[in-house]
């Protein structure tokens, strides 16, 4: 489980797994010319690549909304509901009876993890922000 401040760290870090697993299945599918798995393939890079380096920077450019309790949740749905889903898809694909209900329980999960993400991001712009320094007037001395 990440801290609150290696919240960043954890997703970015889950991107480029995620990334690298899902472009080595591509190249794997392209030297066997056997493309059954490209909905995996499409999900690791989309979903997980994407996605997480989403969330990672979002909160990189807002430290105060990786604090909330909700952002942990978020995480410890997002990373395994992708786990989940991909596993379970393949499993699907390649017609072993445990890919659907893996398939379903992964989607939910990430679906859970991105309606956290909303919240997160609801609360943090609701929270009132500090007053920035205001521009002093040209020619004025502070």
């Amino acid at each position: 489980m990440p801290t609150k401040n290696g919240l960043v760290q954890c997703y970015l870090l889950a991107a480029v797994l995620a990334g690298s697993c899902g472009m080595m299945l591509g190249i794997g599918m392209g030297i066997a010319q056997n493309f059954l798995l490209t909905p995996v393939h499409v999900h690791l890079n989309l979903l997980g690549w994407v996605t997480f380096a989403i969330y990672g920077l979002t909160y990189h450019a807002l430290p105060e909304a990786a604090k909330l309790g909700l952002a942990r949740v978020q995480f410890l749905l997002a990373v395994p509901g992708l786990v989940a889903f991909c596993g379970g898809l393949t499993a699907l694909r390649l017609d072993y009876p445990v890919g659907f209900p893996l398939t379903v329980l992964g989607s939910f999960m990430t679906l859970g993890g991105m309606l956290c993400f909303g919240g997160v991001l609801l609360r943090s712009f609701a929270r009132p922000r500090a007053a920035s320094p205001q521009a002093l007037p040209a020619g004025s001395v502070a």
